[in-house]
């Protein structure tokens, strides 16, 4: 494992690696079906450069997934649901969990501070 990768932990999902930049502030949070997370990202490519392909600081607008409402890169409900409030982690996706829930994702790493959850009954 490359230096890179100290202190990554998987998820218990074969082809995800977490690293927490940040804890956090909240105890672990509850993510029942309607919960709306609202949180910042960016995805880079494995590259040398680790280019980046998305960034939502950016484009000036948090990224909004209710959960279990099918968002159409379901791996994003697995990496915000291992998460605090205020954590900020980044995440390594290869190429055979991009196949099992997307066949258009890529090896990448996204960093994802979760701003705020709200949750409906």
């Amino acid at each position: 494992m490359s230096s890179d990768m100290d202190g990554t932990m998987l998820l218990g999902v074969e082809g995800i690696k977490k690293t927490i930049l940040y804890g956090g502030t909240a105890e672990m949070p509850r993510f029942i079906t309607g919960t709306k997370v609202t949180f910042h990202f960016r995805t880079q490519l494995c590259d040398d450069d680790r280019t980046v392909i998305d960034d939502s600081k950016v484009a000036g607008v948090p990224m909004e997934v209710v959960i279990g409402n099918m968002f159409k890169l379901e791996i994003w409900e697995t990496l915000l649901t291992s998460m605090r409030i205020g954590e900020v982690a980044e995440f390594w996706c290869d190429v055979t969990v991009s196949k099992t829930h997307s066949p258009t994702m890529q090896c990448h790493s996204s960093i994802l501070p979760i701003q705020t959850l709200e949750s409906r009954f």
